[in-house]
């Protein structure tokens, strides 16, 4: 109808344009532009879901479309996991803003104070963690975002973090995104730290062709 607006979404994951405080001045993504850092973690962003993207001028982390996304659509999409998450993320209750940091020398992880650190794309270092049986599994960039993003940040949203457990979950939310929460409760996909131990190696340099020299 005209004159009607599209709902739109509330503004609570964002990428720091600038090298983190805590970081040491020697971590080799201290000297990034702003746009690199955008650009790299847009990079996570829409290998998590391509619904959403990172706002080349702000850092914010936004649906494509720039309004509300359905969560049921959502939770049938192909990357359900993912967008899900991200959707969380993008509409929690106004608990104060998530913020991405990019590090090239500190490990992907979750700080207090709802900050965490994510690695450049093109860092040296591979991630992985240990399996239940405890054989080494890499996971790769994506996958290693989407442990911080969705298996510990976007369950702490709605109070399902293992480790937050003591307090009750918001169900509303846990409802609207049932299918990433049974992902991450039930198959531990993006795992947490009392599950799998993360672990380290550095990447071998690969040849245009892609194979390791």
């Amino acid at each position: 109808m005209q004159g009607v607006r599209p709902t739109q979404i509330q503004r609570k994951l964002v990428v720091n344009p600038n090298h983190p405080s805590f970081a040491p001045p020697t971590d080799p993504a201290a000297a990034l532009t702003s746009a690199r850092r955008f650009s790299m973690m847009d990079t996570l962003i829409q290998g998590l879901c391509n619904l959403f993207e990172v706002d080349s001028g702000t850092g914010e982390v936004l649906p494509k479309s720039r309004t509300s996304l359905d969560p049921a659509v959502l939770a049938s999409s192909s990357h359900s996991t993912g967008c899900c998450c991200l959707n969380i993320l993008t509409t929690a209750p106004p608990a104060g803003p998530w913020t991405i940091h990019v590090s090239g020398s500190l490990g992907a992880q979750n700080r207090a104070g709802r900050d965490m650190i994510l690695n450049p794309t093109d860092a040296p270092v591979e991630f992985g963690a240990f399996t239940a049986s405890g054989r080494p599994a890499f996971q790769g960039a994506v996958p290693t975002a989407g442990h911080e993003l969705c298996g510990h940040a976007a369950l702490e949203e709605i109070r399902a973090h293992p480790e937050d457990l003591a307090t009750p979950p918001d169900t509303a939310l846990e409802n609207r995104h049932s299918r990433p929460y049974r992902t991450n409760r039930e198959l531990n996909l993006f795992g947490t730290r009392r599950a799998r131990q993360k672990f380290t190696r550095t990447r071998r340099p690969r040849t245009a062709s892609g194979g390791i020299r």
